[in-house]
C-alpha cells in the first residue's frame, strides 16, 4: 500500500514538473496532434515534450476513478499540454494519514506534496537522491542527484532531443517527441 502512495506521489511529482521541464513516463491518454506545434522542424529547441491533450480527461492515467477531480487527480489541459494542479494543502498531501509528514509546498509555483528533509541522511530510503531540493517557499526536499543533464539523444527517452550545452531534453516539433501521445510544447 505504501508503494502505491509512492508510485502516486511520484507521478505526482512528475506531472508537477511537467510544465516546467516535460518529464516522461506516462504515456496514456488522448493526443492532440494539432496542439500548436511545428511537426516538420528538427534538431531541438526551445520546447518540451509533453502528454497532448484536448479536453482534461485526456490527462487522466488508465482507470483512474473521479478523473479530473480533486487533487491528485485534478489534471488540466492548457494549450494542447497536460499538467496537474498540484496541491493546495496539507491535508491532500497524508492520502488519509498514509503519509503524516508529507506537507503540501509549491515548487515552480505548483504545490507539490513531499516530507520535508533537513540533511542527506533524511534521503537514504530513495536512493540517488539528496537533501537538495528547495520549494519556493525555501523548504527542502529529496530530489535526484544532478548528472549534469542528458549527453546524448538516447538519454532523452523519447522526450526530444539533447541540447548538449544546457543538459535539457528538448524539442523545437513534434517530430522529436516520439513518446506515444506526446507533443512538443514551444
Amino acid at each position: 500500500m505504501i508503494k502505491s502512495f509512492r508510485n502516486l506521489l511520484s507521478l505526482g511529482l512528475c506531472a508537477s514538473a511537467l510544465v516546467l521541464s516535460g518529464c516522461t513516463g506516462d504515456d496514456t491518454g488522448s493526443t492532440d496532434t494539432d496542439a500548436g506545434t511545428d511537426t516538420d522542424a528538427t534538431g531541438g529547441g526551445a520546447g518540451f515534450c509533453a502528454l497532448g491533450c484536448m479536453e482534461a480527461a485526456d490527462c487522466c492515467p488508465a482507470g483512474a476513478m473521479d478523473c479530473p477531480g480533486d487533487y491528485p487527480q485534478n489534471w488540466e489541459c492548457n494549450d494542447g499540454v497536460c499538467s496537474l494542479g498540484g496541491c493546495s494543502n496539507n491535508d491532500e498531501c497524508t492520502f488519509g494519514g498514509a503519509l503524516p509528514d508529507f506537507e503540501c509546498h509549491e515548487i515552480g509555483g505548483v504545490g507539490a506534496c513531499f516530507d520535508p528533509c533537513e540533511s542527506d541522511a533524511d534521503c537514504e530510503m530513495v536512493p540517488g537522491t539528496t537533501c537538495s531540493g528547495d520549494s519556493d517557499d525555501g523548504a527542502k526536499y529529496c530530489a535526484m542527484e544532478s548528472s549534469g543533464g542528458c549527453t546524448s539523444d538516447d538519454e532523452c527517452g523519447g522526450a526530444g532531443v539533447c541540447n548538449a550545452e544546457s543538459g535539457a531534453c528538448e524539442c523545437s516539433g513534434d517530430a522529436e517527441c516520439t513518446i506515444d501521445g506526446y507533443v512538443c510544447k514551444l
